[in-house]
């Protein structure tokens, strides 16, 4: 269990500061043309199954709205309760603290 935990964790820390480098591991941008000029884009890995959406910060926003963050998809989500996994890769509610995944360096 525990290389299984450090597996979910390596994943989720080697989300780039940068997302078009997401392109890169395997990747493809899924984005919605109008959620992408909004700063908000999704990426899916059609091997994985993993499905992340990063979310460019805006200047002068405090909070994570201010911040460049990532939300990962929870594909055994039952709705909004579970709608996203943490860094650890545990079930998390959409707006939660824990959904927020920072980049490196965030």
């Amino acid at each position: 269990a525990g290389t299984e935990a450090a597996g979910e964790s390596a994943e989720s820390s080697a989300l780039p500061k940068n997302p078009d480098d997401l392109t890169k591991q395997g990747y493809e941008e899924t984005s919605h043309p109008n959620a992408a000029k909004a700063g908000k884009r999704t990426f899916e890995n059609s091997k994985t199954g993993d499905k992340v959406r990063f979310d460019k910060g805006k200047p002068g926003e405090s909070g994570y709205k201010g911040q460049d963050h990532y939300h990962r998809y929870n594909p055994n989500a039952t709705g909004k309760s579970d709608e996203y996994l943490d860094k650890n890769g545990n079930p998390v509610a959409r707006r939660s603290k824990e959904s927020h995944i920072l980049p490196p360096g965030e």
